[in-house]
């Protein structure tokens, strides 16, 4: 499932404007994935893991002129993906090498980089159709697949209670968010009762 883009991008021009962006993977650099902080139970990390990655060095042309990243979000299947692009290596063609970096809602930076246009503007679409988002969605759903209604599988999910934030222990998954018909991880707890939560909100125990 594809994304749909929210919140306002700097520097956006507004009113209706149609542009196609074109942009070309770099083969040469492949993605990254690695926790933000800590170890995440939940965290669903291919074999290409680099906790030392680190963003691009800037040619000259982007040292000279400041150009700040474009921030934007992205809405998956799986909550809001925050996303910082940012203009690292200029091009003789006009187009640059641009350093995406994903925040999922797992707690996840997955990072890209591609050669694309860096018209701001762009650059949510660039983002939304280079296949980040969706090949970790894709992991996702293979993490969870094999755990729904599996009472060897247990959850402890964090709930708002009477007074603060509190833990439900030993539920089971009874569904993953499939929208339209439902944007929440569905569960059900020792006494039988349902209670739902989003990605980042629950964990395995």
């Amino acid at each position: 499932m594809t994304g749909q883009v929210t919140g306002q991008v700097p520097g956006q021009v507004t009113g209706s404007v149609e542009l196609t962006p074109t942009f070309i993977e770099e083969n040469s650099e492949i993605e990254v994935h690695f926790p933000i902080v800590g170890d995440n139970p939940l965290a669903v990390i291919d074999d290409r893991v680099d906790s030392t990655a680190t963003r691009p060095e800037k040619c000259r042309y982007y040292q000279i002129v400041k150009v700040n990243p474009t921030v934007f979000k992205i809405e998956t299947r799986f909550g809001k993906v925050s996303v910082n692009a940012e203009p690292y290596h200029r091009l003789g063609t006009g187009d640059s090498k641009i350093w995406f970096e994903f925040q999922t809602p797992d707690r996840q930076i997955l990072t890209k980089s591609i050669k694309a246009d860096p018209d701001q503007r762009l650059l949510p679409r660039v983002a939304k159709e280079c296949g980040v988002i969706k090949k970790w969605e894709e992991r996702v759903i293979q993490h969870f697949s094999s755990k729904i209604e599996n009472s060897a599988c247990k959850f402890k999910v964090r709930i708002l209670g009477d007074n603060d934030y509190e833990w439900i222990n030993d539920c089971i998954l009874k569904s993953v968010p499939n929208p339209p018909s439902t944007t929440h991880f569905i569960f059900t707890t020792p006494k039988n009762t349902i209670v739902t939560s989003h990605l980042g909100e629950f964990e395995e125990m």
